[in-house]
């Protein structure tokens, strides 16, 4: 008897133990593989920012499997960026809640920054009767601003994911970065365009009888018009020196004057001869 369970121990029982043995460990490393394919994960893993600039990161999970609840604790460099309220309506600095879950099937139990300290918070549960989550999705976004030029990394700190009966999931947490650059300067461009000239002359016969320094005339006036700096007249109708009008206009008028000045003399010279005839018939009168 001995002889035949020393037997199966060194043959057979020994074999088959470590057959079943590596069958049991291998299903466990397979489970806990499956498992821990989930990832928790800062999106984008690496953001670029001006000084001055908000943006925002979004928290995501992957792969997610029979997930009730999540804790997320984020650390950040509070010198390099700060987080602006998500909710201005709701008393301290809020985040945003993600697009995996409704917030009325559940229970927010956190959701703060502290940006002297460089931490942020959000924990959520959901509650029965809501179903579990599956799939991707995010779970909390986070607006930056950037206050000062350099690199501050985003850590994900204390993270759980648990199950509806409260058990931990496996998951890998990856975190991400911001780098803060200075605003770029800016030097303005001129570009000039250099645009063929051209010259347009069209005349444009027009009819006035404007009084020009005394002299009115209802004669079509030529006009000139150019879209050059220089004025070319029209060649076929010269328009009169304005100077030649002027001179004839003085000369008529001098003229006129002339002739009415001697019209007034010849008729004092006729008066006064009548007047003088006139006399001269009355001495003879009283003489004779």
């Amino acid at each position: 008897m001995i002889d035949l369970l020393s037997y199966f121990h060194s043959n057979r029982f020994v074999p088959v133990m470590n057959i079943l043995s590596g069958f049991v460990l291998a299903g466990s490393l397979l489970s806990v593989a499956t498992q821990a394919s989930t990832i928790v994960q800062i999106e984008p893993q690496t953001l670029v920012m001006y000084l001055g600039e908000k943006a925002q990161f979004s928290i995501g999970i992957t792969n997610a499997e029979n997930f009730y609840g999540f804790e997320l604790q984020i650390s950040y460099d509070p010198t390099k960026v700060q987080v602006v309220d998500g909710d201005p309506s709701k008393a301290g600095i809020q985040l945003i809640p993600g697009d995996m879950y409704e917030v009325g099937q559940g229970f927010l139990v956190a959701s703060e920054a502290d940006n002297e300290a460089g931490k942020a918070q959000f924990v959520f549960t959901l509650l029965a009767p809501a179903p579990p989550l599956v799939g991707d999705g995010t779970l909390v976004t986070v607006e930056f601003e950037a206050i000062d030029v350099g690199t501050s990394s985003i850590d994900l700190g204390q993270v759980i994911i648990a199950s509806p009966d409260g058990e931990a999931l496996p998951f890998t947490a990856i975190g991400g970065q911001v780098i803060i650059e200075s605003v770029p300067e800016v030097t303005p461009s001129l570009s000039v365009t250099p645009i063929e000239q051209s010259t347009l002359i069209a005349t444009i016969p027009l009819s006035t009888t404007e009084t020009l320094e005394g002299f009115s005339s209802a004669s079509p006036l030529p006009t000139m018009l150019q879209t050059s700096s220089t004025l070319i007249p029209d060649q076929k109708t010269p328009p009169p020196p304005l100077g030649t009008i002027a001179d004839s206009q003085v000369s008529s008028q001098v003229n006129q004057s002339f002739k009415t000045f001697g019209l007034v003399v010849l008729a004092i010279a006729i008066l006064m001869m009548l007047g003088g005839a006139w006399f001269f018939i009355r001495w003879r009168r009283k003489r004779g």
